[in-house]
This record gives C-alpha cells, sequence and structure tokens, in this order.
C-alpha cells in the first residue's frame, strides 16, 4: 500500500485493498475531513460509507508511514476516526481533527480582543493546564495554548510583526513587545503588566516577592494567583530555558515548542519564550510552571516566524524592501493570526448556531498568510499583495494551498498573492525558482509605482 496525505483504501484487514478513487476521496475528505462536514458534502458521501460498511470493509488512511490508520464506517452514513487497534492519524491528515475540533482551532487562532482578559490559570481543583499544554502547535492540529496566545497578542499589538526598512535594536523591540502588556488583563480586571517579569537575572526576586504581588489584587473566583515572565533565549537545555551561560529559567512542567516536536538546542537561532508563575499547591512556592515559545527571525530582529523557508522568504522581501526605498515605500507584515470572517459572530459557547453553519458550509479552514507587502498611504492600497511560501512538494499541501488562498484573497479584501515555490518547476534549479519569486515581487512593486 503507498503512503502519502491524501491516499485512502478499502478492504479488510490482512485481505488485499482496493484504492479508493479521486471521486470517493474527494467526498470522504468534504464530508469528515478537519474542514469538511457541511451537509451537502455528507450526503454525497453516504453511498462510499454505505458501500464499505455493507461488505464488512474499513477505511484505510495512508497518512502515517510507520503504521496504517483506519476510518471506520458507522450507521452506513458516518465515520469513526479512531478505534482501540487504530494510531492517530498524522497531524497533516484532512482527518486529523473532525470539523468541530477545526473550528475550535481556527477560534483559538484568532486575535485576542484586547477587552477580554486571558484566563490562564484555574484554581488547584480544576487546573487543567498541563494537559492542554503539553503539545507542541508543529501542524496547526491542536488549539493554540494560552500562553502562545499571550505571546502573539503582544507582538502583533506591539508592532514587532510589521517590517519597515531598518531595524530596531533589539533592547527596542523587546521593550515595545512588553510595554503592550499594559493595554492587556490577566485574569478579571487585573492588569497583565503588574505580575510580569520580564528580565530573567531578577526572576528569583520576583518569585520571592510573588505572596506580596498577588495580595494586592482581588483574584476571581476559580482562579489563583500567577504571573508570567518574558525572555528572550537561546536554547533549551535540561528543561531549562537558557537565557544566557549564566542564566537559566527552570520549567517544572511542559515546555510547548512552535514547529518542533523536540526541544530547540542549537544557539544559531534566537527564540523568545513566556512561562506561566504560580504555585504548584496552596504551601508550595512560586514558579515557573509552564512555559512556550517562539522562533524568531534573528539575533538582530525579534520577528517571530514559523519555519526556515519563512526566513528565506523574508530575507528576498527585505532586500527589495531596501532596494527600493525612497523610492516605493512599503512595508511586510509576518501575519501570526487567523484572518477569516466566518464565526465572527457568535461564540464557543454557540453550539446550535455552531452546528448549522458547519452544515451549511463546512469548518473553516486556518487563514494565517505567510505575509502581506502593504504600500505606504501614497500609493493606492489595492496594488497591495500576500506572498505564500510553498515550502512542500506533497500534492495534499499544494491541494489546500490551491483551495485556501481565494479565500485568503477575500478576507484581505481581493488582493493578489505572490508564491515563492522552493519546490516547482521542477526542471529548474532552486536559484532559478527564487529568481521567479523575486521577479514576481519587483513586477508588483513596479506596478504600485504606475
Amino acid at each position: 500500500m503507498r503512503q502519502g496525505l491524501g491516499m485512502l483504501w478499502v478492504g479488510k484487514r490482512r485481505e488485499k485493498l482496493r484504492e479508493l478513487s479521486p471521486s470517493e476521496k474527494r467526498r470522504l475528505i468534504l464530508a469528515f475531513g478537519r474542514d469538511g462536514g457541511a451537509a451537502v458534502a455528507r450526503e454525497e458521501a453516504k453511498s462510499v460509507v454505505a458501500a464499505a460498511q455493507n461488505g464488512g470493509q474499513w477505511f484505510f488512511c495512508a497518512c502515517n508511514a510507520d503504521q496504517n490508520t483506519v476510518l471506520v464506517p458507522y450507521e452506513r452514513t458516518y465515520v469513526h476516526r479512531r478505534v482501540a487497534s487504530s494510531n492517530a492519524h498524522s497531524d497533516r491528515c484532512p482527518f486529523a481533527v473532525d470539523p468541530v475540533q477545526q473550528l475550535a482551532i481556527v477560534r483559538s487562532m484568532r486575535p485576542h480582543p484586547p477587552e477580554k482578559a486571558f484566563n490562564l490559570l484555574s484554581d488547584f481543583a480544576s487546573d487543567r493546564g498541563p494537559l492542554d499544554e503539553d503539545r507542541t502547535a508543529q501542524f496547526n492540529t491542536v488549539r493554540r495554548s494560552k500562553l502562545a496566545r499571550v505571546l502573539i497578542a503582544l507582538a502583533e499589538a506591539s508592532g514587532l510583526q510589521t517590517q519597515d526598512v531598518g531595524t530596531r535594536s533589539i533592547n527596542l523591540q523587546f521593550n515595545d513587545l512588553i510595554s503592550q502588556a499594559k493595554n492587556f488583563k490577566l485574569v478579571g480586571e487585573i492588569p497583565l503588566a503588574s505580575m510580569l517579569c520580564t528580565y530573567p537575572p531578577k526572576l528569583g526576586e520576583f518569585l520571592g516577592d510573588f505572596n506580596r504581588r498577588a495580595a494586592r489584587f482581588n483574584w476571581p473566583r476559580g482562579s489563583r494567583a500567577h504571573g508570567i515572565v518574558i525572555m528572550k533565549l537561546i536554547c533549551v537545555e535540561n528543561r531549562n530555558l537558557v537565557f544566557s551561560k549564566e542564566v537559566k529559567v527552570p520549567v517544572s512542567g511542559p515546555i510547548a515548542i512552535f514547529g518542533r516536536s523536540d526541544a530547540p538546542r542549537l544557539k544559531d537561532r534566537p527564540y523568545i519564550g513566556i512561562g506561566l508563575i504560580a504555585k504548584q499547591s496552596a504551601t508550595s512556592p512560586a514558579e515557573v510552571i509552564r512555559a512556550y515559545i517562539h522562533p524568531c527571525y534573528s539575533h538582530e530582529n525579534l520577528m517571530l516566524v514559523d519555519s526556515n523557508y519563512e526566513r528565506e522568504t523574508f530575507d528576498y522581501l527585505r532586500d527589495l524592501q531596501s532596494e527600493y526605498a525612497g523610492r516605493v515605500d512599503f512595508k511586510i507584515e509576518k501575519p501570526l493570526s487567523d484572518i477569516g470572517q466566518r464565526f465572527q459572530e457568535s461564540t464557543a459557547t454557540d453550539a446550535e448556531v455552531d452546528n448549522q453553519e458547519i452544515d451549511a458550509h463546512g469548518a473553516p479552514p486556518i487563514l494565517i498568510p505567510d505575509f502581506v507587502v502593504r504600500f505606504k498611504e501614497r500609493v493606492r492600497s489595492d496594488n497591495d499583495f500576500f506572498v505564500e511560501t510553498m515550502g512542500f512538494s506533497s500534492q495534499y499541501y499544494r491541494a489546500i494551498k490551491r483551495r485556501i488562498i481565494p479565500e485568503m484573497r477575500r478576507a484581505l479584501g481581493g488582493i493578489l498573492h505572490v508564491e515563492h515555490d522552493f519546490y516547482f518547476p521542477s526542471d529548474l534549479t532552486l536559484d532559478e525558482r527564487h529568481e521567479i519569486f523575486r521577479k514576481a515581487v519587483r513586477d508588483k512593486i513596479n506596478k504600485s509605482s504606475n
């Protein structure tokens, strides 16, 4: 059985399997995939599900190279994703989560409203934090952690994710980031800035003074006293966030890391880390009980990025920004939050409204452009464009991109896009592909000045 995302087979265990036709695969993905779930799509998939169940067959998903995973027909109209004898689907698989879970993930990636408190920590009896945080955000198959939401809210509000010509000093960038804490609430009406440590060498003093600090506030019922530490770090070693050779911040609980399944040990790229400070019990001392870290562009630029591919795309955009400075000025945005317009009015408690919307249109995909190029005020805004870094060659990955790019265009007001493709055209060298991207961006810039 061939392995790969989007490959589906049908049959009985230990017997010869039949690969589903493209039409059958498409119907199952639209009906039961993470971005699917519409009633029309489920109706169209019924015949595929019923035929398999009538024959005593299962669907076998080839998303995992090591172990096959299954989809079990149920009541001739639905499929179960997991059974006791099946492994989990690959994080990139369309069946990794169901449409309702997908909606929860998308909501967690929407911008955090400044008027709403973060509510990071429950009281001792009901805290499930480690269960929620002890996963990476590697492939967008889990909700964005609450700590990640704090860091991303500060980064976007500070302007860190909007790059103009030139680079501010690393200290100014970090100070702009943490200065936004005054505009957000930790829990209830308690300001985030009032329980924030921003200098790891002084963390010991902050922890020692934790009780006095916390006693100044009336902590809402159902929560408990907590604080935040934010720092630039170079790696993680033995469950320590490494600020410098001399200063390391121990973390007693899980460390969630964007884009990785293990802790970064190389010191070639910096990270911004955010840790949750609290007591493990009413009588224990305050400590950093869990943390989240996100990669930055470089040691001189703290802009949060998702991958090395994006770093390379940004390099080319940055070079062109400098080249055209004074003639055609533009800013480069690196969004971190979902820009989708659907489900804006409903909340996580509007289950009935959510189900009606999913029945009508399916679950929303995650819409986060890689970069957005915006020209200055003297240039018409309809010349703005967004950039998608094409960092994978798989057909399934590209099918997703083909589907979400038009949705991102609509969400961004109809602007066009440029692709930076690392794999295609396959008959060209990588340098030639880079040159195609540079030329496409130049054409957009030159057009904006006409």
